[in-house]
């Protein structure tokens, strides 16, 4: 499954990285994502999904509970992300409190 991510200073989708399994993908995106995010400060963050609620659900249980953030959404991709993704993808959107 190939791992995307926005390039915020250009707005540009790129590819990080291509994983085997849908499972591995998951996890690598949920590592990659809390390794940019100052969690000692209360986070926001939003979980989307194209068509894939189950796994958005359960992605979103484990954000809180392990990280118990302040906000914490769950929303479909638009058709930015969707276009480059397609059905059955999941992202993490999110920022640390100032």
């Amino acid at each position: 499954k190939p791992l995307v991510y926005i390039d915020h200073e250009t707005g540009v989708v790129e590819g990080k990285d291509r994983i085997r399994t849908h499972r591995k993908a998951v996890e690598e995106l949920y590592r990659s994502f809390f390794e940019m995010l100052d969690t000692s400060r209360p986070i926001r963050v939003a979980v989307l999904h194209g068509c894939n609620m189950p796994d958005a659900q359960q992605l979103a249980t484990r954000i809180r509970q392990e990280y118990d953030p302040a906000e914490l959404l769950i929303n479909v991709t638009g058709p930015v992300l969707g276009i480059n993704t397609g059905p059955g993808a999941l992202a993490l959107c999110g920022y640390t409190e100032t």
